[in-house]
């Protein structure tokens, strides 16, 4: 039963290993090889051994220095049997996939944050639970929890140009920095101004005007932001 399936690079594969309906006073041990599918008893002399309690061995596999890829592993869970000393084994075999730490970091609206403004965002990392993220941004503003999603807000200061966002799993000792990505820092640029329902120039006849006399400002078209 693992932990996960997916783990990142230096962090450790966990798994329990049990046998349905055992005792809990029993103590089993493990023997397992990575790199098989299957256990054979031939495996034994290169096979790790781990001692469990409680009926149960907990399995701890380092993955410091594995490559990106699925390992298989193989191996046999042993008890005694009732009033004697002799083992009885039960096999099994299972797998899991180390991966690279990685965070995507995207901005809904657009490629740049702007001053003055809720900036939306989404920040997700592959195997990891968004509940896990932790986030941060460094040079200016916050991230914060909107009922819509992230915003990043409260830039201020103009002399901040870029800003970077960081994503990390974990905390203290456990902590996994998953990546980070910089975002340029603008103002928004200032609104144009029509005259609704006319388009195509900046000449309008005075009675067409007086017709429809309602002036409405947007962002112009190359900003796809969205801010009244």
């Amino acid at each position: 039963i693992p932990e996960s399936r997916l783990v990142f690079q230096g962090d450790p594969f966990k798994a329990e290993v049990i046998v349905a309906a055992l005792d809990d006073n029993s103590q089993p041990e493990v023997d397992y090889v990575i790199g098989v599918d299957k256990w054979d008893d031939n495996l034994i002399n290169s096979a790790i051994t781990v001692q469990g309690d409680t009926g149960m061995v907990v399995l701890d596999i380092g993955t410091k220095g594995k490559q990106p890829r699925e390992y298989k592993f193989a191996g046999r869970i042993g008890i005694k049997k009732p009033n004697s000393t002799e083992m009885d084994y039960h096999y099994f075999s299972s797998s899991f996939y180390v991966a690279e730490p990685s965070a995507n970091v995207a901005a809904t609206k657009m490629n740049v944050f702007y001053r003055g403004v809720d900036n939306p965002i989404k920040i997700s990392a592959a195997g990891v639970p968004q509940s896990e993220l932790k986030y941060s941004i460094v040079g200016d503003g916050k991230i914060s929890k909107t009922k819509d999603g992230l915003v990043v807000q409260g830039l201020t200061k103009k002399t901040v140009q870029e800003v970077s966002v960081k994503v990390f799993s974990g905390e203290g000792a456990d902590r996994v920095n998953l990546g980070d990505q910089m975002f340029r820092v603008k103002d928004l640029p200032d609104p144009s101004v029509y005259i609704r329902g006319m388009t195509g120039t900046d000449r309008v006849a005075k009675q067409s005007f007086l017709v429809n006399p309602y002036l409405l400002c947007a962002l112009p078209e190359y900003v796809n932001f969205e801010f009244k």
